[in-house]
């Protein structure tokens, strides 16, 4: 599926424009967009684990194992380097928040003091997923069948419900203001619509409801509500609901193009340049808060003068940002991801064909 590279690059596009300036509205959308793609694929493997349980005779501890180590060798190593080196190299926050950031909960602590910790900010969003990774799992793998789709709704509906708490409260402008942003319940609409999605296209009967309200009933009504929501004054429906308006057009773009679109779109998603930023995209969203200060005071001790003027300093940063998650991803995260071919899914079939091991260690990539 490589127009999911291609999505992929789209989120990360819009996460560096907003933090480095150049949109001044859809704030959180690229990561959002991200975490309907992740709950969308993760639960996607885990319905070829929950088949292979049931219909072959593997052992659930087996499954779970799999699954576990997998996504260590993907996300741990990269994490962990810059977390790790910025404590040795004493970066602002990186030691007085070491607790937070080496337990993937980083994201409670800022909510909890209602403050950004530059320049770790990013990895609310990484805390978050893992934190999902340590439920969802269990629900896939250990709940009836009939029960999946229900599980979904249910993760879905705690986000608006959490953030309608928080808006009848007054806590919207108020010290706990970042519950609603980076807090773990207000991110589980975008996942939930993502495994959601996965969920409904594993069966036959489901697939087929879920092909015609995609057809045009989720994707204009949840795109209507985005606008809506998001360029009218921000009051508490926007707060509550915007997020949610979107993760459901989200997810509509991933099921399409999990299907392949076609045309330009379809051509444009799967692009060669597009797809290797999708591929690289996430050593390009653990980077990009680090190169500009780190490149500002390394510069000068090699003679080289930055360029200046906030274009030219924009776009020099996010080539070399770039660069350096290309090189990461090469020399460092590709490497170490080889090895989960000592823990390969095996080729199962289910409502959407076959699922190859090979497929699967290319869209956890």
């Amino acid at each position: 599926m490589p127009q999911l590279d291609g999505l992929r690059a789209v989120a990360v596009s819009a996460v560096i424009a907003q933090h480095y300036g150049i949109l001044a509205f859809g704030a959180g959308f690229g990561v959002h967009l991200f975490f309907v793609l992740s709950g969308f694929l993760i639960t996607r493997i885990l319905l070829v684990e929950r088949e292979n349980v049931l219909s072959r005779g593997f052992a659930r501890v087996r499954a779970f194992r799999q699954f576990y180590v997998r996504r260590i060798l993907r996300i741990f190593p990269l994490y962990y380097f810059v977390v790790l080196a910025g404590i040795a190299l004493n970066v602002p926050n990186a030691r007085a928040y070491a607790p937070w950031l080496l337990t993937y909960t980083v994201n409670l602590r800022m909510a909890a003091e209602g403050s950004a910790i530059d320049p770790f900010t990013h990895f609310w969003s990484l805390a978050i997923e893992e934190q999902y990774y340590l439920v969802w799992p269990w629900l896939i793998l250990l709940l009836p069948r009939r029960r999946l789709a229900t599980a979904a709704l249910i993760t879905a509906a705690i986000a608006p419900l959490f953030r309608l708490y928080l808006a009848l409260n007054g806590q919207f402008g108020g010290p706990h203001d970042l519950w609603a942003y980076v807090g773990t319940p207000s991110a589980l609409d975008s996942l939930g619509i993502g495994s959601l999605i996965a969920i409904l296209m594993s069966t036959k009967s489901t697939a087929e409801t879920l092909q015609r309200s995609m057809q045009w009933a989720v994707p204009v009504i949840a795109l209507v509500l985005v606008v809506v929501l998001e360029f009218a004054p921000h009051g508490v429906v926007h707060h509550v609901f915007v997020d949610t308006a979107a993760a459901a057009f989200f997810g509509w773009l991933i099921y399409t193009a999990s299907r392949g679109f076609t045309g330009i779109t379809g051509k444009i998603l799967a692009a060669a340049p597009l797809v290797f930023i999708g591929r690289i995209s996430y050593g390009i969203y653990v980077y990009h808060p680090f190169v500009p200060n780190v490149t500002s005071r390394v510069a000068p001790h090699f003679g080289v003068a930055l360029p200046i003027g906030p274009w030219t300093s924009t776009v020099f940063y996010i080539l070399f940002t770039i660069i350096v998650a290309a090189v990461s991803w090469y020399a460092f995260e590709r490497p170490i991801n080889r090895l989960k071919k000592k823990f390969p899914y095996p080729t199962t079939t289910s409502a959407e064909g076959t699922l190859k091991s090979q497929s699967a260690d290319r869209q956890e990539e």
